[in-house]
């Protein structure tokens, strides 16, 4: 609508200014309603973002407890970490330690690799010494066993030969009493019998 108004004679035109001020009031109301729906926008914004900021307080609390928490662990694995530090500190010294005897224990043992190489020198030499005397012995045994043997036979023999003469001198001793006294010397026989 034209917003000049026309003039008569006798002023403004009635139909004019009531549609002016139909147009204004509609203009109004639309604006009206406009604020009013942005009004309403703007409390259901101010509502969610009242909303968003409780969570967002909720959630920076919640943060806060889980900072203080990491905090704390920090705190407490700091005084692990130092813990473990003194406590590496004293496996390196023992460390340290065992090394060195183990190098005394290295030191030692190659002494004693030596004097067991010489050791075993030597028992090599004594066991073919002594591989050679039971050899030796072994021959000297076999021939002393046969000597033995010879020996044993030889008093088997003698023994017989002693049992026979035995016999041989009873007989004559009988003999020579029977030839003396011939009735004592069989008395005497048979008593022995």
């Amino acid at each position: 609508m034209d917003k000049g108004f026309k003039t008569s004679v006798f002023g403004f035109r009635k139909k004019q200014v009531i549609a002016y001020l139909e147009a204004q009031k509609n203009e109004h109301n639309d604006r009206l309603m406009d604020a009013e729906n942005d009004a309403k926008k703007l409390e259901q914004n101010k509502t969610e973002l009242e909303c968003r900021i409780k969570e967002l307080k909720a959630q920076n609390e919640e943060l806060a407890l889980q900072r203080a928490a990491l905090i704390s662990q920090k705190e407490e694995m700091a005084d692990s970490l130092d813990r473990c530090g003194a406590e590496n500190l004293r496996l390196a010294s023992q460390l340290d330690e065992q090394k060195a005897a183990v190098e005394s224990l290295r030191t030692a043992l190659a002494s004693q690799l030596e004097e067991l190489t010489e050791v075993k020198a030597e028992y090599d030499k004594c066991a073919a010494a002594a591989s050679d005397d039971l050899i030796t012995f072994e021959n000297e045994k076999t021939q002393l066993s046969a000597e033995l043997d010879i020996a044993r036979r030889r008093i088997a023999e003698l023994e017989t030969e002693n049992a026979r003469m035995k016999r041989q001198a009873a007989r004559e001793q009988v003999i020579k009493r029977i030839k003396t006294d011939p009735v004592r010397a069989i008395l005497s026989y048979v008593k022995k019998k």
